[in-house]
């Protein structure tokens, strides 16, 4: 795990993606080399989240497991910018986090098809790269382990969200 983590925080070594601008690219940089939010005291005041998403269907929910985000959402010019890194989309940037929201159907692969979802970000505590990194691998240990493997991502109803969460979306 420490191999994947260290592969998922140099995603964030950025100096220049297509539609951000140099001090997003430096925003993001500052997650790459201080990803626990104890240690990064930059002037972006950023804050770096994983994302829980359930998919509702009537009075039914069953959480996804979705482990292909991370959010960064930090303060340029007092404005606030969201910048992701998706597994399946790359870079992208979000003006608000409403649009977030909207987008977040696209990230959810083609076997998940929800009408409606909710959403949360939460913000780890630690090193975001290595509770990215353990959730990946636990969604694959949970697959691995299940006599009949449901192609719907949504089965882990019952698995709780990341311990140390901060609830803000």
């Amino acid at each position: 795990w420490h191999e994947l983590s260290h592969t998922l925080r140099k995603l964030w070594d950025v100096k220049q993606i297509e539609g951000w601008t140099a001090t997003e690219c430096d925003m993001a940089r500052q997650l790459f080399l201080y990803p626990d939010p104890q240690d990064r005291n930059d002037s972006y005041d950023s804050h770096a989240y994983l994302v829980d998403i359930e998919e509702v269907d009537g009075d039914e929910i069953n959480r996804v497991n979705e482990n292909s985000l991370v959010v960064l959402i930090g303060l340029i010019d007092n404005k606030e910018v969201i910048l992701v890194h998706s597994l399946l989309n790359g870079y992208e940037k979000f003006a608000s986090r409403h649009a977030l929201g909207q987008a977040l159907p696209e990230h959810l692969g083609t076997l998940v098809h929800p009408t409606k979802i909710r959403w949360r970000l939460y913000e780890p505590s630690g090193n975001i790269f290595d509770s990215k990194a353990c959730g990946i691998i636990a969604v694959q240990v949970k697959i691995l382990g299940i006599p009949s493997i449901s192609l719907n991502p949504g089965y882990a109803e019952d698995e709780p969200p990341a311990p140390s969460g901060v609830d803000v979306g």
